[in-house]
């Protein structure tokens, strides 16, 4: 079978009533009634035949007068066709793209799908530009951007009008909270947490760099104690099932994934001050499975309720916030600034490079560094306040 173009679909020759021709089948979405697909068949002498044939009906048969409006084009896209490909926690956060900025905004709800072209997106952006971050729109318009693709793969719509969208190069956005603290307070953090339930998982983070999903799917037997090291290869997310209840409230679960990447499954070192807090976590666990039999759910957790269940993926921000408190620190972070800092550390600590890549699961190294620049801007302002006060 000859190398097919963009859009073509499925091609290859056959016979017809002894002769052969070029055949070419293109997907042009499903039927309303029986939820079936739909395909056009083309047929040509030759390969160049057919493709001029294709061309031509793509040209004039562009669904024109179709009355579908943006809103229900893309929340029909979402539900019957990404629904199928993405995990939970991606699709909960493309519904909430259409939730938020699609529905409730007539410019983009109502207007009609082949209505829309480059320049009416571009006013549209511009004008949601003056209350909305620059991150967050050009994420609305990068989901607009995958659905509009899809509408032109069944022939819905012939270009993307995403594709042309200038964005401004300076944009007053609401400034990222400061989410480092210095070596000192990392020490008053660490003796602020002694004795609290969830001191373990919080630091992990600040220690190992793990991601708080990681870190609350992690079992017994990830846990290597003679060499201390420990084995990360799944996740687990608190996730919208896509159902509600008949309040109209979503029902959330939470589900174990693996790692996005092969390089989140890796093995990272942590230290001995961590030993005894993980024993005792797994003693305890063992004390409430005995205490509650049948009632306590055994997933082998480090990090669990006195039921054996998962924790609430709440908690270890709202003790870290409390700890900071108890601590006297007055920089506000959260959970996965400890993972910043701990790339921060290892970086001002001369650790190699491709060892900090390894030990947090990151592909690029420029990923690695930004962080480590983003992070460091706040640590550098800190350290200039020592020069500052000289002068106060």
């Amino acid at each position: 079978m000859a190398k097919r173009s963009n859009g073509e679909g499925s091609a290859g020759w056959v016979t017809r009533n002894g002769i052969k021709y070029w055949r070419i089948s293109i997907f042009e979405g499903y039927d309303s009634l029986t939820g079936k697909p739909k395909r056009k068949v083309i047929y040509g002498k030759t390969q160049k035949e057919a493709k001029a044939k294709l061309k031509e009906y793509q040209e004039n048969h562009t669904i024109n007068s179709d009355n579908s409006t943006l809103g229900n084009f893309f929340y029909d896209w979402i539900w019957n066709i990404k629904k199928q490909e993405l995990k939970p926690s991606t699709f909960e956060r493309i519904e909430g793209i259409y939730r938020l900025y699609i529905k409730p905004n007539k410019g983009l709800n109502d207007v009609k799908l082949v209505d829309v072209d480059t320049l009416y997106l571009q006013k549209i952006t511009n004008k949601l530009l003056e209350k909305h971050t620059l991150s967050q729109i050009k994420n609305l318009n990068r989901a607009i951007g995958k659905c509009f693709d899809y509408a032109i793969t069944i022939n819905k719509v012939k270009n993307n009008p995403t594709k042309g969208i200038v964005y401004p190069k300076n944009h007053d956005v609401i400034e990222e909270k400061e989410n480092y603290i210095s070596e000192d307070e990392q020490k008053a953090l660490i003796k602020a947490l002694q004795g609290d339930k969830l001191e373990g998982i919080i630091l992990l983070g600040l220690m190992c760099g793990l991601r708080l999903g990681e870190a609350m799917a992690l079992q017994e037997n990830d846990i290597d104690f003679d060499n201390r090291v420990i084995k990360i290869n799944k996740s687990v997310k608190y996730v919208w099932t896509g159902e509600r209840t008949k309040e109209g409230k979503k029902i959330y679960e939470n589900r174990v994934t693996i790692p996005k990447t092969k390089k989140s499954i890796r093995e990272v070192p942590f230290p001995s001050l961590l030993s005894p807090i993980l024993k005792a976590l797994i003693k305890k666990n063992k004390e409430n499975k005995l205490k509650l039999g049948e009632l306590y759910f055994d997933n082998k957790l480090i990090f669990c309720k006195e039921t054996g269940d998962y924790l609430d993926n709440k908690q270890p921000n709202r003790r870290l916030k409390a700890a900071l408190k108890n601590a006297e620190i007055e920089t506000d972070i959260h959970f996965h600034s400890l993972r910043h800092i701990f790339i921060t550390n290892c970086i001002s600590n001369d650790i190699n490079l491709k060892t900090i890549m390894d030990w947090v699961g990151h592909t690029d190294i420029s990923v690695t560094m930004g962080i480590y620049a983003e992070v460091n801007k706040a640590k550098n302002l800190k350290e200039y306040d020592k020069i500052n006060n000289m002068f106060a």
